[in-house]
C-alpha cells in the first residue's frame, strides 16, 4: 500500500514511538487536554453570551436600545 519514503518514514516514527512510549504518551495526553481545554473554554463563552442574551431579554428585549445621534466633534467641541 504504502512504498518508498513514506513508508520508511512511517516504519521509523513507530519505532520511536514504541523505543519512548513514556514521552509519546505524554505527549498524547497533553495534546488531548489542550485540545479540551480549548473545547471547554468555548463552552464557557457561549454560555455566557447565552445568559446575557436572555438577561437582555429579561430587561425589555434588545429593542429597547437607544442610541441618539450626536454632532461631528471637531476640535474638541460639538
Amino acid at each position: 500500500m504504502f512504498t518508498g519514503a513514506f513508508r520508511e518514514r512511517l516504519h521509523s516514527a513507530y519505532t520511536e514511538v514504541r523505543e519512548n512510549l513514556g514521552r509519546s504518551t505524554l505527549q498524547a495526553l497533553g495534546v488531548m487536554l489542550g485540545v479540551a481545554s480549548v473545547l471547554g473554554g468555548f463552552s464557557i463563552s457561549d454560555s455566557q453570551r447565552k445568559r446575557a442574551d436572555e438577561m437582555f431579554i429579561k430587561m425589555g428585549g434588545m429593542d429597547k436600545l437607544n442610541v441618539q445621534p450626536r454632532g461631528l466633534v471637531t476640535e474638541g467641541r460639538p
